[in-house]
């Protein structure tokens, strides 16, 4: 019997309307419960706050996966509408830094890269920017082991294009992309 398979699509769309709806206030009490004296918080917004993707740029990753990332972070863009999207591509080192928000309609095309692989430094640019996102999302291949000492305050989702049996990470969730 095969095992089946949950669409990543389908998680990665899970994982961010769960961080959308996590949003409460007391500001204006949830009216359903007022009429009974009970006051509870009330879904304050649905909007996502700022986003980080982290791209990997690595020598491993190729046109194919690079350009479904790059499809994959315009879906996320267009569908998720997030205040603000911080396209972070990384090998070894980051290699550049994109804001993005809904208006920006020109699709991104070659990021930078082509060295070794450390997830490190896109955990300490976010560290360094100060402004914590809502979550970061990282789109890789799976191929390293170099993870930061210390989970993050926000949540992280790993997108592999592999299934790479020796990729671990100490926090987070992962999920494979079946189109590979």
């Amino acid at each position: 019997m095969a095992e089946p398979k949950i669409p990543w699509r389908q998680v990665l769309a899970q994982f961010i309307t769960e961080i959308t709806r996590s949003d409460y206030s007391f500001d204006s009490p949830n009216p359903r419960y007022v009429y009974h004296g009970i006051y509870l918080p009330r879904l304050h917004s649905s909007a996502v706050g700022k986003l980080v993707i982290g791209v990997d740029t690595s020598g491993s990753i190729g046109d194919k996966e690079l350009n479904i990332f790059l499809s994959e972070v315009a879906a996320v863009l267009n569908d998720v509408n997030p205040q603000e999207l911080v396209l972070i591509s990384c090998d070894s080192k980051v290699e550049e830094v994109i804001t993005l928000d809904s208006s920006d309609l020109e699709p991104i095309t070659g990021l930078k890269g082509g060295g070794g692989t450390d997830y490190c430094p896109v955990f300490e640019e976010v560290e360094r920017d100060g402004d914590l996102p809502v979550a970061l999302i990282y789109l890789t291949d799976g191929c390293c082991n170099s993870f930061p000492t210390s989970e993050p305050d926000y949540p992280v989702l790993w997108v592999l294009t592999e299934d790479c049996k020796s990729f671990n990470p100490p926090f987070g969730t992962q999920i494979q992309m079946e189109d590979f």
